[in-house]
Parts: C-alpha cells; sequence; structure tokens
C-alpha cells in the first residue's frame, strides 16, 4: 500500500526546543485540567470479538511560542486551524490508541521525541465496505470489520508524513508516547514541498460514513 507514510528530508528540530515538549506534558498530567476537546475525554472503546478494548487517553498540547516560530520558519506556516504545532501523547490509562481518523487534522507531521516502548506499531486499517480516506473523527466499533493495510515503528527524532483521514491506530505502548505533532488540511501548499514526489491532484475525497 502506497502513499499512507512518507519520510520526508526537513531539518531536525533543534535540542533545545525540544528540552520544554516532556515538560510541558508531564506539568499537564500532574495538574491534569480538563481538555477542551470532548473527544480528548471520553473513553474511547473497540471490540476484538466479544473483547472489550478500551484506548489509552490522547491529549495534544499547545507547543511554546519559539517551537511554533521554528515550525512556521522551517516547515510552513498554511497549518489546519485548530490542530497547528502541539505536543501529542498517547499512552495515558492504556496501551492502545483505538483505529481511528484524525479529528482536527487530514494530514499529521510527526517528530517523535519519546517512542513509547521498543515496539509500538502504527497500524493502519480500512473498514469494510468503506472508502480509504474517511471524514474527520471517525471511530470504527470493532476489529472485525476492519482489513490490515499496513503497520511500521517509527524512528525517535525522524520526521514521519502520515495520512491520517485513514484510519489507524498505535500499539504495543509500554509508557507515554510524546511527539511535536504538526497538521494540516488538504490543499495545504506546504504538503506539495514536503511531499513533492506525490502526485496531489489524484487525493481521494473523504468518504461519508
Amino acid at each position: 500500500m502506497k502513499n499512507l507514510i512518507y519520510y520526508p528530508n526537513l531539518p531536525p528540530i533543534p535540542d533545545h526546543l525540544l528540552e520544554n515538549v516532556k515538560k510541558i506534558v508531564l506539568e499537564r498530567i500532574e495538574n491534569d485540567p480538563p481538555h477542551p476537546n470532548p473527544l480528548c475525554q471520553r473513553e474511547m472503546v473497540v471490540f476484538r470479538g466479544n473483547e472489550k478494548l478500551t484506548g489509552g487517553r490522547y491529549r495534544g498540547d499547545e507547543a511554546d511560542d519559539p517551537l511554533q516560530q521554528w515550525v512556521r520558519n522551517n516547515i510552513g506556516d498554511d497549518l489546519a486551524p485548530k490542530a497547528q504545532v502541539r505536543i501529542a501523547s498517547h499512552g495515558e490509562k492504556g496501551n492502545l490508541s483505538v483505529p481511528h481518523s484524525d479529528a482536527s487534522r487530514d494530514w499529521s507531521l510527526l517528530y517523535l521525541v519519546d517512542l513509547g516502548g521498543t515496539n509500538v506499531e502504527t497500524i493502519f486499517w480500512q473498514e469494510k465496505n468503506q472508502p480509504l480516506r474517511r471524514p474527520n473523527a471517525t471511530f470504527p466499533s470493532s476489529y472485525d470489520d476492519l482489513i490490515e493495510l499496513e503497520r511500521a515503528t517509527f524512528p525517535s527524532h525522524t520526521w514521519v508524513m502520515l495520512d491520517s483521514l485513514v484510519l489507524h491506530s498505535i500499539e504495543n505502548m509500554e509508557s507515554l508516547r510524546i511527539a511535536v505533532q504538526v497538521g494540516f488540511k488538504d490543499g495545504s501548499n506546504t504538503l506539495q514541498k514536503i511531499w513533492p514526489e506525490r502526485d496531489w491532484s489524484q487525493l481521494e475525497v473523504p468518504g461519508s460514513n
């Protein structure tokens, strides 16, 4: 399966800008304020046969101003309005991020700071009798309805681009998984710069549920 994952040739984030990334996440966990997005508050559940699986909590915290500005200067500034530059953390209260399409972005550019385990896999799925790309915030109810397309283990401190409207899960987390996450919507001019080899004119429009 092509065009789900891409490793772009982008500059690494300088170490001095990464110093606050874990600090922001750990301070937020300690204080545990309610998240403004109700999707990040509710329990995410998926079934595998008769087994009920509960996903760990996802949070997207705003990156500090220096990191925000570095991304805009070095990556691009036409970012998804509600996603922008965030510090993503998975794995609170669970080792699974259930299959989903992202809620506020169509494309996710990730720079993993903490992998969250030795064999954490991102797995892409297609739901039976449904299009490949789905509307934002699609959450299938059962693995039994899904066909596996591709799985990958991403390295740390390396940029990776995902088509985040394709259903995907994160599995085998052993601890907190932390990444700088940059969100884009379909049609962003920066996508062509990040992934110049792709034919963006052939992009599939997300299908309805």
